[in-house]
């Protein structure tokens, strides 16, 4: 029955202690963790709402294309055409077409275009190409991440 006593003691004695070293946090430390995370979220969300938006602002794509035949080879003179605009292939195959169009977002953080339209690319002896912008490149082309220059290859085949 000696024994029975003593180790409640040592157990009490053991929650007691361990209760009396976890000190709640003094209120300087709870105010400066507090300024700390308003101050956090303030940077986040400061710059969306400082910063100007725009919306249907004409933003120049330029349209890179490259006209090869199935084995590879470079087609030149194959008249390529994005939306309103044409062009033709130099010798290397490769045509560049500037198109505008409206943009949205905030100036420095985004930048989104509303694609629409088609690319579509024809030359004498070869079967006509035509797909949609959306299907190629997205409705909402993120002009801010992606950069202003849409790389397309298109293979014509006989």
């Amino acid at each position: 029955m000696g024994t029975g006593p003593i180790h409640m003691s040592t157990e009490t004695t053991f929650e007691t202690s361990f209760t009396r070293r976890w000190k709640r946090p003094s209120r300087g430390f709870v105010l400066v963790v507090s300024v700390a995370m308003v101050g956090l979220f303030v940077a986040m969300g400061l710059p969306s709402l400082i910063l100007p938006k725009f919306s249907d602002k004409p933003t120049s794509l330029n349209f890179q294309v490259r006209v090869i035949d199935d084995q590879g080879i470079p087609i030149m003179n194959a008249n390529v055409f994005v939306g309103a605009a044409s062009g033709q292939t130099d010798l290397e195959g490769r045509c560049e077409l500037p198109q505008d169009y409206l943009a949205k977002g905030t100036k420095g953080l985004s930048g989104t275009c509303r694609l629409e339209g088609e690319m579509r690319v024809e030359a004498p002896g070869y079967i006509s190409w035509r797909r949609s912008l959306p299907d190629l490149f997205g409705r909402n082309y993120d002009f801010f991440g992606k950069g202003t220059n849409l790389v397309k290859e298109v293979t014509l085949v006989r």
